[in-house]
C-alpha cells in the first residue's frame, strides 16, 4: 500500500490531494509512476535504462556476448558501449549515421546477428 495524497483524501486524513512533487494533478500511483513532470527526466528515465539493461544483458548471455551467470545491476554501461563477438553486436545508446534525415538516430538499445 502506498499512502498517496489521492488515497490520504479518500480516508478523510487531508484536504488536498495535488502532487507534492508537481502540484499540477492528484497524487496517485499512476501518476507518480507515469505522469509526474518533475521525475520525468530522471526518474522515469533511470528506471526505463534499467528495464532495458536486464533484456540487453539476458540477450548478450544468450548470444555469448558476456559470461553465464551475469547480473543486469553489475553492468555500468555509459553511452555509445558496443559489445560484439561472432557476428552478433549489442548497442547501447548509439548514434548511427543514416544516409538520410530522421529524427530518431540514436535507438536506446540496438542487437545484430548477421544471420
Amino acid at each position: 500500500m502506498i499512502e498517496t495524497k489521492a488515497w490520504k483524501k479518500m480516508r478523510g486524513l487531508v484536504d488536498q490531494d495535488k502532487c507534492r512533487l508537481c502540484g499540477e494533478s492528484r497524487e496517485t500511483v499512476q501518476h507518480l509512476l507515469a505522469g509526474c513532470k518533475k521525475i520525468a527526466g530522471s526518474e522515469y528515465v533511470r528506471r526505463h535504462d534499467n528495464a532495458l539493461k536486464v533484456l540487453a544483458v539476458q540477450w548478450a548471455i544468450d548470444n555469448g556476448l558476456l559470461p553465464e551467470g551475469r547480473k543486469w545491476y553489475t553492468e555500468r554501461w555509459e553511452r555509445g558501449k558496443m559489445i560484439e563477438n561472432n557476428g552478433k553486436k549489442l548497442f547501447l545508446d548509439w548514434e548511427h549515421r543514416m544516409r538520410t534525415s530522421c529524427t530518431a538516430r540514436r535507438p536506446n538499445l540496438t542487437l545484430e546477428d548477421e544471420k
